[in-house]
């Protein structure tokens, strides 16, 4: 079974082509580096790079792993992305209701504010009585 935090380690020396500027990259040492590098080997039953004098040289299993390697941690910073936009209110929708007076006076200009700082946001703006609009809310309609 693949260890991820050995791949990610085995990901910078695939970057750097050296274990000790990958070591740097990660912020770890490199003889830390060139442990968890050799436990991934062993674990995989196959050397993944060539330790050259200077620098290191992928073999044709490290070429493949690191293929899945990039996907991987691409995929995870793709949901990284996703999460921090549908949390940062960057993409979605809004949906707001407003009393008649309210919606009509004070929310178009708070709606053009929110939109220029959040422009990937559909907003939806419902105008009614407050008791439909409190029902409205209860039921889940709305969000605000």
């Amino acid at each position: 079974m693949l260890n991820l935090n050995q791949v990610r380690v085995f990901k910078a020396v695939c970057d750097e082509l050296n274990i000790t500027a990958a070591a740097r990259l990660l912020r770890i040492s490199q003889p830390a580096v060139s442990k968890q590098l050799a436990e991934l080997e062993q674990a995989l039953g196959t050397p993944l790079v060539d330790r050259l004098p200077r620098g290191v040289r992928l073999t044709s299993a490290g070429e493949l792993l690191e293929s899945h390697a990039r996907r991987i941690f691409q995929a995870e910073a793709d949901a990284e992305a996703s999460l921090h936009s549908h949390l940062g209110l960057q993409r979605g929708r809004l949906s707001v209701g407003a009393s008649t007076t309210v919606g009509s006076y004070l929310v178009p200009g708070v709606f053009g504010d929110f939109h220029k700082q959040h422009p990937e946001v559909a907003l939806e703006l419902e105008i009614d009585n407050t008791q439909t609009i409190q029902e409205a809310l209860r039921a889940g309609a709305l969000d605000v």
